[in-house]
């Protein structure tokens, strides 16, 4: 199933109706990115959260029962990378009328960030996230130095290096 900015917000919509109190939400990966319109639509949902809102937001996803996969991560993990403590205050509100929710988005450093790793199979979404947003090759390598990654450092070390030298660095 492809979700649209308009299916995103309509199962937000539900998952609002459902919560019993406030939670903050922040789009990652190619939910972010279909929030920002930089993506058409993506195939899964993304979020982080802080993990006090965890178990809430898992309850409210439960009782909703979308048809599609929605995956939720907690105090800024993104997969395998843990974004710094500062991830939240990076990130930007997305104006809804949701009574439960504060959506958010990932900073676009951030989110290029979370996507070095797949640079092969998600090339073409940190370029046009870096186009959208004017980011700086030494943006991305600042904030790559703050982030915990669990995968391959080989891999990741190298896809920086290779993203750096496309975008000027």
């Amino acid at each position: 199933m492809f979700l649209d900015n308009d299916r995103l917000v309509e199962f937000l919509e539900h998952i609002d109706g459902e919560l019993r109190c406030g939670v903050v939400l922040a789009a990652v990966d190619d939910t972010a990115m279909v929030l920002t319109g930089i993506r058409a639509f993506t195939k899964s949902v993304w979020f982080t959260l802080p993990s006090r809102h965890y178990s809430e937001f898992v309850r409210a996803k439960k009782i909703v029962n979308p048809r599609f996969s929605v995956d939720v991560f907690q105090d800024g993990a993104v997969s395998i990378n843990i974004l710094p403590a500062d991830y939240l205050s990076r990130s930007k509100i997305v104006k809804t009328d949701f009574k439960n929710i504060e959506l958010r988005v990932l900073h676009p450093v951030d989110l290029v960030i979370t996507k070095i790793s797949r640079r092969d199979y998600d090339g073409q979404d940190i370029r046009s996230c870096i186009r959208a947003h004017s980011i700086a090759a030494q943006e991305i390598e600042d904030r790559a130095k703050d982030v915990n990654y669990f995968g391959s450092d080989a891999v990741f070390t190298n896809n920086l290096r290779v993203l750096l030298a496309e975008f000027g660095k």
